[in-house]
């Protein structure tokens, strides 16, 4: 059903999503930062297109060592290196634009808001809960806010084993291309489950190939320490058990550059200071997530398309 909210009153509402956000952040002691719109490295995941701009001095001389910048597709690399820079414990958030190429659908446009947080000495299930305590008090902005008060935890490969008829490792064995067979799956197995599953709903412990910057878990290292937060089907949150063993991530990010370079011929160089910037905070536990904020005001308003929610949409 299509929200029926003027313009005014959607923009209202938007606004008064965001000073609650904003609230409850403060209240749980985080810091508000700002990060750069125009990255030397916007990630390297394979299958996410980037936009590209080129610098060309006018002035002064060029002092940037290089000319191509992209747009970032998430504030999360910046955000770390931010995070490195700072006192510990500490806890960051950045309501950010994001950008990826090629992406436009009802739950998708090529320029939307991303709200990321990262924690310190922080764990993953607490952070599970500061999620579930935010999209319960953001909720109450919208006409059903009861339905978000529940809150439903799952393992993922449980869920195949019972929806999809296979687990993990037999799908590697039987696989030629795992992540490809993985996301179908999930798609035509997984999802229709989850429409019609009260409440927020937290899918945890992914294959460690669709978890690049997130550590292994500690009893199973083919499983990532990861969870997704799906709420009537659509996918709301993506947060991991952060990924700082520099040799580790290293040969992760070179994968996924070798990746690209095969899918499209060129990649954005491996960012070494973000490398060096995990590597700093290798010491200490680090979670962080990533939330599609126009998609939770989507299903917050129950709104049906992702453009519904902006005021100019592409």
């Amino acid at each position: 059903m299509t929200n029926t909210m003027t313009t005014t009153e959607l923009l209202k509402t938007r606004s008064k999503m965001a000073q609650k956000m904003r609230a409850f952040f403060d209240g749980q002691g985080f810091i508000e930062v700002e990060t750069p719109i125009l990255v030397s490295n916007p990630g390297l995941e394979p299958h996410l297109k980037y936009f590209e701009t080129t610098f060309a001095a006018d002035m002064g001389d060029n002092t940037l060592g290089h000319n191509k910048f992209y747009l970032p597709t998430s504030p999360e690399y910046s955000l770390k290196k931010v995070l490195s820079k700072l006192e510990h414990p500490a806890k960051i958030y950045e309501l950010a634009r994001a950008f990826r190429n090629g992406e436009i659908s009802k739950t998708h446009q090529p320029e939307f808001s991303m709200l990321e947080f990262y924690c310190t000495q922080f764990s993953l299930e607490e952070l599970s809960n500061v999620c579930f305590e935010l999209f319960s008090e953001l909720a109450s902005l919208g006409s059903s806010s009861s339905d978000w008060n529940l809150r439903q935890d799952f393992d993922l490969e449980t869920l195949f084993i019972k929806h999809a008829n296979t687990d993990f490792p037999s799908l590697r064995k039987t696989s030629s291309n795992f992540s490809e067979d993985f996301h179908l799956l999930f798609l035509n197995k997984i999802e229709p489950e989850l429409r019609s599953l009260p409440g927020q709903i937290y899918l945890w412990n992914y294959p460690i190939e669709e978890a690049m910057l997130a550590k292994a878990c500690l009893d199973d290292p083919y499983k990532a320490h990861r969870f997704e937060i799906f709420f009537n089907g659509a996918e709301l949150g993506n947060a991991f058990d952060e990924l700082l063993e520099e040799t580790t991530l290293m040969n992760r990010c070179k994968t996924h550059y070798q990746q690209r370079i095969a899918l499209y011929n060129q990649s954005p160089e491996i960012d070494l200071d973000f490398i060096k910037s995990c590597s700093e905070l290798k010491h200490m536990e680090v979670s962080g997530i990533a939330i599609g904020w126009d998609r939770l005001l989507m299903k917050i308003l129950k709104i049906d398309t992702l453009r519904e929610t902006l005021s100019l949409p592409h």
